[in-house]
């Protein structure tokens, strides 16, 4: 009775810490659908941040908190987990949150149904030209940003990190 007690007490106490967690990403962070965040800059908490470089980065489990600690507390530049933090700059004020270039998989075949990065699914129903990879936006960045402005869409489809849907068949590259 006292470890039934004791696992009740302690599933009650991660589920406040991850209520906690996600108020303050909804405070601190705007998720894209391309893969990447953007932060407000401001001290947030250290689970936050780390549940937000599992994600981005795709690992498996969360930074060590001694890691993150002091990155959670006075936001600023680096490199962590597979992820890369740097100013958002036409995003707005802020920091970016994208997977970094070297911890990303290299481009695949665009197949229905395919996965790309762990993160990516291309949907089983997807008309794909022959020859297209599904892989990092890299290179391809600025033409896509100047496609996406002229849609409408703004310079944020663009960041790096996002995927991208190509005929080319380039390697990832480095996105800063």
């Amino acid at each position: 009775m006292a470890l039934a007690a004791a696992a009740r007490l302690s599933g009650r106490r991660r589920a406040a810490l991850e209520r906690e967690a996600a108020a303050d990403l909804a405070e601190h962070a705007a998720l894209r659908p391309e893969g990447f965040a953007v932060l407000s800059g401001r001290p947030m908490l250290p689970p936050s941040l780390a549940a937000l470089v599992q994600a981005i980065g795709g690992a498996a489990y969360p930074p060590a908190t001694r890691s993150v600690a002091p990155l959670a507390a006075a936001p600023r530049p680096a490199t962590l987990g597979g992820v890369r933090l740097m100013a958002a700059g036409r995003l707005g004020p802020g920091l970016l949150v994208v997977r970094e270039a070297a911890a990303m998989a290299p481009p695949v075949a665009a197949d229905a149904g395919i996965v790309w990065d762990g993160r990516f699914r291309l949907g089983a129903d997807a008309d794909v030209p022959a020859g297209a990879t599904l892989g990092a936006l890299g290179d391809d960045a600025g033409a896509a940003a100047a496609g996406f402005a002229a849609a409408g869409g703004g310079a944020a489809h663009a960041a790096g990190g996002a995927a991208r849907l190509g005929t080319s068949r380039r390697s990832a590259s480095d996105l800063s």
